[in-house]
């Protein structure tokens, strides 16, 4: 009886905010510390799905690469010089992220930040660089994974 009640009293107390899954929150940082522990984890398919923009992934992934899966992530989190399953930590540096107003062609409300980040590879080379995050007004996720397009 004791275990049941402290059981209902931690998850009323941990709210429906700790129990969503961290690609669907409207809080930043938990998202960003969703999308690090599945870049972490080297989980391409939870990342693919939930984490990076379905246009930026049609346009970049499917149609550019043509599926090139490995040449996508290489390039997302390296710039094309490390391999992605070599990331053995990623921390974002900058605590003041702010959105701006990003033109998309199907007219939806998007904001585009520029969220600064550490990327550390196996050998220890470590690079600096920005993860791309959209921002949706009334989509079904309400930030996703963005990246440079061309």
């Amino acid at each position: 009886m004791v275990i049941c009640l402290a059981v209902l009293t931690l998850s009323c107390c941990a709210g429906p905010k700790s129990t969503r899954r961290a690609y669907a929150s409207e809080d930043i940082d938990v998202f960003l510390a969703g999308f690090r522990k599945a870049v972490l984890s080297h989980d391409l398919t939870l990342i693919l799905k939930e984490y990076i923009d379905p246009t930026y992934r049609r346009e970049q992934l499917e149609e550019l690469l043509e599926g090139n899966q490995q040449q996508f992530f290489d390039e997302l989190f390296g710039l094309g010089k490390t391999r992605f399953e070599d990331i053995s930590d990623m921390e974002f540096l900058d605590e003041g992220i702010e959105f701006e107003p990003f033109e998309c062609a199907d007219g939806a409300e998007v904001w585009l930040a520029q969220v600064p980040v550490r990327i550390t590879y196996e050998d220890e080379t470590c690079i600096t660089d920005s993860v791309f995050v959209l921002k949706h007004a009334g989509q079904r996720r309400t930030f996703t994974v963005d990246g440079p397009r061309g």
